[in-house]
């Protein structure tokens, strides 16, 4: 509203200040919001980056303990399989050594 005693340039001048006042105060709440923003997102991004680590070393942790227990059964097969082919080339070790003897000294027939 326009008072008869003031100039209307300077009405205008007024109305244009108090407006970019309130352009300026809108620009700095909209700052203020995107740095808040950012700064969330910021946070949410090293909490993901966090878990990730976090999750990826625990499967590698529960894979290297599955791997670590098939190695030991492969290892204590290996040694059972092992005891029982030496145990039973010693059943036959007597035999073997008949045959390597007949076969390297023939018996001579009378």
């Amino acid at each position: 509203m326009i008072m008869p005693d003031v100039n209307p340039l300077v009405a205008i001048r007024d109305q244009e200040r108090a407006l970019a006042q309130k352009i300026r105060a809108a620009q700095e709440r909209a700052t203020a919001r995107i740095a808040d923003a950012r700064a969330r997102a910021d946070a949410l991004k090293q909490t993901a980056e966090r878990e990730g680590v976090r999750d990826a070393d625990a499967l590698y942790q529960a894979g290297l303990e599955r791997a670590r227990a098939q190695a030991g059964e492969i290892e204590k097969n290996g040694q059972a399989q092992s005891v029982a082919r030496a145990d039973a080339g010693r059943a036959h070790l007597a035999r073997a050594v008949e045959s390597i003897i007949a076969f390297v000294l023939p018996r001579v027939e009378k």
